[in-house]
């Protein structure tokens, strides 16, 4: 395998590749393949994306907390892959590596576009689902900012109550 930075795979691809590649875990195909990223897809259950922070593997594990309502699966990877591609762009033009804030991004914009992906039969993203799309987003935006917010304060007041 050539050098790649990211790969995507789902857990079935993943133990089809230990077989073939005869490596154990996704660590070992990190090293054996010089991969910088690995998100390994979980369907309804998330993501674990793994990535190298100068000498050890580190693995963020994400959940989905409100699955939304799936019609059709197809093509819901490909939106999280092209977000994290994007992002991926991004964070390298404005020279910052993966990190924890690049693994919270790709879960969070990965999933938020996949999710209104799988709202429609067949693997397309029209200038509806686009616009739902951002919709979305700032409304768990907001709901995420507002939910800090709301942490920041009680944590005020506990530390007052002190």
């Amino acid at each position: 395998m050539k050098r790649v930075n990211i790969i995507q795979i789902s857990e079935v691809v993943l133990e089809k590749l230990k077989e073939k590649l005869e490596i154990n875990d996704i660590s070992e195909l990190m090293e054996e393949c010089n991969i910088d990223m690995i998100t390994l897809t979980r369907g309804k259950r998330g993501a674990v994306i793994y990535y190298k922070n100068s000498e050890k593997i580190i693995a963020e594990r994400y959940t989905i907390t409100k699955p939304e309502e799936e019609i059709d699966p197809s093509g819901a990877g490909d939106a999280f892959l092209s977000m994290t591609a994007i992002l991926y762009k991004n964070y390298l033009d404005n020279n910052k590596g993966i990190n924890k804030a690049f693994t919270d991004d790709v879960f969070e914009y990965g999933n938020s576009l996949a999710s209104e992906v799988v709202k429609q039969v067949g693997a397309r993203c029209t200038d509806t689902t686009i616009r739902q799309w951002k919709e979305h987003f700032k409304k768990h935006k907001k709901e995420d900012q507002d939910r800090e917010q709301y942490k920041k304060g009680n944590t005020q007041e506990d530390e007052q109550e002190l």
